[in-house]
């Protein structure tokens, strides 16, 4: 198990050179991603097997078989813990804390970085719009030209029209309320 988990560091390691500054932020965490859920599965069968193994000979109805124990296995590494299925031996409640401790690791924590990922460049498009929606209103309101152009520049980044629409109303609204400069774009005291 250990040999497998660094045979896909390395992997990642040797593999992701060329991809650490190229691509959005979902590009570069396809390959990623692969590699933790395949090191996931792996550790979920290696964890239900071990406490088929502890477990067996105390609950024969509860880990009567390797498949069976991978729905402990899934429900404990991912955090969900409905309580349905629990150890009752010393060594399969420790092996339980230690695989409890190694799902938050392996199967919990990656999905919050990743969502902040995910999140960091959605908020990175909103800006790159914004900052475009700004120049076009330097002259104090957005013609039709620039509207197209930004609309297209939305659906380029993904970004819906329904948020670009609000960003217009409340940059223009916001435009109107303080006047800036129509020469260097600064407020207007």
């Amino acid at each position: 198990m250990i040999a497998c988990m660094l045979s896909i560091r390395q992997n990642h390691r040797i593999g992701s050179g060329t991809r650490r500054h190229g691509g959005s932020a979902p590009q570069r965490t396809v390959g990623v991603r692969g590699r933790a859920a395949v090191a996931a599965a792996v550790l979920v069968v290696v964890a239900a097997s071990l406490m088929y193994g502890v477990e067996h000979a105390a609950q024969p109805e509860r880990f009567g078989s390797i498949g069976e124990s991978l729905w402990w296995a899934v429900v404990t590494m991912t955090t969900v813990g409905y309580g349905d299925v629990t150890p009752v031996t010393t060594a399969g409640r420790i092996l339980a804390s230690l695989i409890m401790l190694l799902g938050v690791g392996v199967v919990a924590l990656p999905a919050g970085i990743l969502a902040a990922r995910f999140a960091e460049e959605l908020q990175g498009r909103r800006d790159q719009l914004a900052a475009q929606l700004d120049l076009a209103l330097l002259d104090g309101s957005v013609n039709p030209s620039e509207f197209e152009e930004l609309s297209r520049l939305s659906r380029d980044l993904g970004v819906p029209k329904d948020t670009l629409d609000r960003m217009l109303q409340t940059k223009s609204l916001r435009h109107v309320l303080v006047p800036k400069c129509p020469h260097c774009g600064k407020a207007i005291d």
